[in-house]
Protein backbone atom coordinates (compact mmCIF):
# COMPACT_ATOMS: atom_id res chain seq x y z
CA UNK A 1 0.00 0.00 0.00
CA UNK A 2 2.41 2.31 0.73
CA UNK A 3 4.77 1.96 -2.57
CA UNK A 4 1.04 2.76 -4.41
CA UNK A 5 0.76 6.04 -2.36
CA UNK A 6 4.31 6.59 -2.92
CA UNK A 7 3.73 6.26 -6.90
CA UNK A 8 0.54 8.30 -6.73
CA UNK A 9 2.04 10.93 -4.97
CA UNK A 10 5.41 11.91 -7.18
CA UNK A 11 3.12 10.51 -10.41
CA UNK A 12 4.75 7.91 -11.51
CA UNK A 13 1.64 5.39 -11.47
CA UNK A 14 0.12 8.60 -13.20
CA UNK A 15 2.20 8.51 -16.25
CA UNK A 16 2.05 4.87 -16.57
CA UNK A 17 -1.64 4.54 -16.72
CA UNK A 18 -1.56 7.42 -19.05
CA UNK A 19 1.08 5.25 -21.87
CA UNK A 20 -0.88 2.05 -21.17
CA UNK A 21 -3.96 4.41 -22.12
CA UNK A 22 -2.52 5.76 -25.27
CA UNK A 23 -0.95 2.55 -26.15
CA UNK A 24 -4.65 0.99 -26.21
CA UNK A 25 -5.41 4.11 -28.23
CA UNK A 26 -2.83 2.98 -30.40
CA UNK A 27 -4.15 -0.48 -30.60
CA UNK A 28 -7.73 0.87 -31.43
CA UNK A 29 -6.46 3.13 -34.63
CA UNK A 30 -4.11 -0.18 -35.50
CA UNK A 31 -7.82 -2.18 -35.41
CA UNK A 32 -10.17 0.23 -37.55
CA UNK A 33 -7.06 0.39 -40.27
CA UNK A 34 -7.47 -3.10 -40.63
CA UNK A 35 -10.92 -3.42 -40.82
CA UNK A 36 -11.70 -0.48 -43.03
CA UNK A 37 -9.30 -2.04 -45.50
CA UNK A 38 -10.93 -5.53 -44.65
CA UNK A 39 -14.36 -3.94 -45.66
CA UNK A 40 -12.92 -2.42 -48.91
CA UNK A 41 -11.54 -5.17 -50.03
CA UNK A 42 -14.64 -7.70 -49.39
CA UNK A 43 -16.93 -5.09 -50.88
CA UNK A 44 -14.85 -4.53 -54.09
CA UNK A 45 -15.19 -8.39 -54.79
CA UNK A 46 -18.07 -9.24 -53.24
CA UNK A 47 -16.86 -12.20 -51.37
CA UNK A 48 -15.63 -12.48 -46.92
CA UNK A 49 -18.21 -10.29 -45.83
CA UNK A 50 -18.91 -12.00 -42.64
CA UNK A 51 -14.80 -11.86 -41.80
CA UNK A 52 -15.06 -8.46 -43.12
CA UNK A 53 -17.40 -7.73 -40.23
CA UNK A 54 -15.58 -9.78 -37.64
CA UNK A 55 -13.30 -7.67 -38.84
CA UNK A 56 -15.16 -4.31 -38.19
CA UNK A 57 -16.36 -5.90 -34.80
CA UNK A 58 -13.10 -6.30 -33.57
CA UNK A 59 -11.86 -2.72 -34.26
CA UNK A 60 -15.23 -1.98 -31.97
CA UNK A 61 -14.01 -4.28 -29.19
CA UNK A 62 -10.63 -2.82 -29.36
CA UNK A 63 -11.93 0.95 -29.58
CA UNK A 64 -14.02 -0.24 -26.19
CA UNK A 65 -11.16 -1.35 -24.66
CA UNK A 66 -8.86 2.08 -25.16
CA UNK A 67 -11.83 3.62 -23.35
CA UNK A 68 -12.04 1.05 -20.97
CA UNK A 69 -8.00 2.34 -20.64
CA UNK A 70 -8.80 6.08 -21.04
CA UNK A 71 -10.99 5.89 -17.87
CA UNK A 72 -9.02 3.11 -15.81
CA UNK A 73 -8.13 4.52 -12.15
CA UNK A 74 -4.74 2.92 -11.95
CA UNK A 75 -1.98 1.23 -14.23
CA UNK A 76 -3.15 -2.48 -13.74
CA UNK A 77 -6.41 -1.53 -15.10
CA UNK A 78 -5.10 0.32 -17.97
CA UNK A 79 -2.29 -2.37 -18.81
CA UNK A 80 -5.30 -5.25 -18.65
CA UNK A 81 -7.48 -3.11 -20.83
CA UNK A 82 -4.67 -1.80 -23.51
CA UNK A 83 -3.84 -6.01 -23.97
CA UNK A 84 -7.81 -6.74 -25.00
CA UNK A 85 -7.19 -4.04 -27.36
CA UNK A 86 -3.85 -5.61 -28.88
CA UNK A 87 -5.69 -8.58 -28.84
CA UNK A 88 -8.45 -7.72 -30.70
CA UNK A 89 -6.07 -6.27 -33.21
CA UNK A 90 -4.98 -9.88 -33.71
CA UNK A 91 -8.54 -10.88 -33.98
CA UNK A 92 -8.93 -7.89 -36.92
CA UNK A 93 -5.80 -9.16 -38.32
CA UNK A 94 -6.69 -13.05 -38.40
CA UNK A 95 -10.23 -11.85 -39.70
CA UNK A 96 -8.95 -9.86 -42.38
CA UNK A 97 -6.70 -12.96 -43.48
CA UNK A 98 -9.27 -14.81 -44.07
CA UNK A 99 -10.74 -11.98 -46.46
CA UNK A 100 -7.47 -11.73 -48.21
CA UNK A 101 -7.60 -15.15 -48.76
CA UNK A 102 -11.40 -15.32 -50.45
CA UNK A 103 -10.31 -11.96 -52.19
CA UNK A 104 -7.41 -13.93 -54.02
CA UNK A 105 -9.49 -17.12 -54.37
CA UNK A 106 -12.28 -14.91 -56.50
CA UNK A 107 -9.51 -13.61 -58.73
CA UNK A 108 -7.63 -16.67 -59.68
CA UNK A 109 -11.28 -18.03 -60.28
CA UNK A 110 -12.18 -15.47 -62.96
CA UNK A 111 -8.90 -15.55 -64.34
CA UNK A 112 -9.24 -19.52 -64.92
CA UNK A 113 -10.14 -20.30 -68.54
CA UNK A 114 -14.21 -21.71 -68.94
CA UNK A 115 -14.58 -25.51 -68.68
CA UNK A 116 -15.19 -26.68 -72.57
CA UNK A 117 -18.63 -27.56 -72.60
Amino acid sequence: MKRTITARRDGRDDRKRLDAAADARHAAQVAAMIARASEAWSRRYATGEDDAAEATQAAIRARLAAERAEHASNHEDAVAAARLAWAAVMSAGEADGRVVAAVVEAIAAARRPAAAA
